[in-house]
């Protein structure tokens, strides 16, 4: 995989939401507060393939058209096996995003990364209210973008529910644990690529 050095900023300034496409900086804004990490996205050749297309104008302009799910859904299919490791630089931390059957799986194995994909699914919960279609891109250190990018509100609720789904792996004192997200689903697994629903339990 190869290897980006990027630095995440949530900024909350006045409840305006601005996302960055393709910067080394990722911007999501609610309030007026700020906070700075750094992060490593590992990336495979896949996931790279995939936001160069997703940011091609060909691409863009299919996005826009009536028929946005089907043309997500059949990126999502090309581009089955496309994973990234999100690390928490310092921390050690982090987890894995993978697409796996024309969905995006989440997956942490370690207490921290739990709560670092708690976290990030709540950020991407905020992100996407409001998000129009066709601002997809892989944003970095926020789950779901790749389909929430491209569909918007259509996601914020299963970001909402992949977030609480990772408040119970770590309430039932898991160290390992995920969420999947489609464009019609969430649900919690407990393997990065598995596309079966499971019991939240300690393993």
């Amino acid at each position: 995989m190869e290897l980006k050095l990027v630095k995440h900023l949530t900024m909350l300034c006045a409840g305006i939401l601005v996302c960055s496409v393709m910067t080394p900086f990722t911007l999501i804004g609610h309030a007026d507060d700020q906070v700075q990490q750094q992060l490593e996205v590992h990336e495979n050749s896949d996931w790279k393939a995939m936001e160069n297309e997703i940011n091609s104008p060909q691409f863009q302009l299919a996005i826009h058209g009536e028929k946005s799910k089907e043309v997500c859904q059949s990126l999502l299919t090309e581009y089955d096996g496309a994973e990234r490791d999100i690390i928490f630089v310092g921390a050690g931390t982090g987890w894995t995003e993978k697409i796996v059957n024309g969905g995006d799986n989440t997956y942490a194995t370690t207490k921290a990364g739990l709560a670092n994909l708690r976290d990030s699914w709540g950020l991407s919960a905020v992100a996407m209210i409001g998000a129009g279609g066709g601002a997809g891109t892989a944003i970095a250190g926020i789950p779901g973008a790749i389909i929430g990018g491209l569909i918007g509100n259509a996601l914020s609720g299963y970001c909402k529910d992949a977030q609480n789904d990772m408040k119970k792996w770590i309430d039932v004192g898991s160290t390992k644990g995920g969420a999947r997200v489609t464009l019609t689903a969430e649900f919690p697994i407990d393997s990065v690529d598995t596309t079966t629903q499971c019991k939240v339990r300690k393993i």
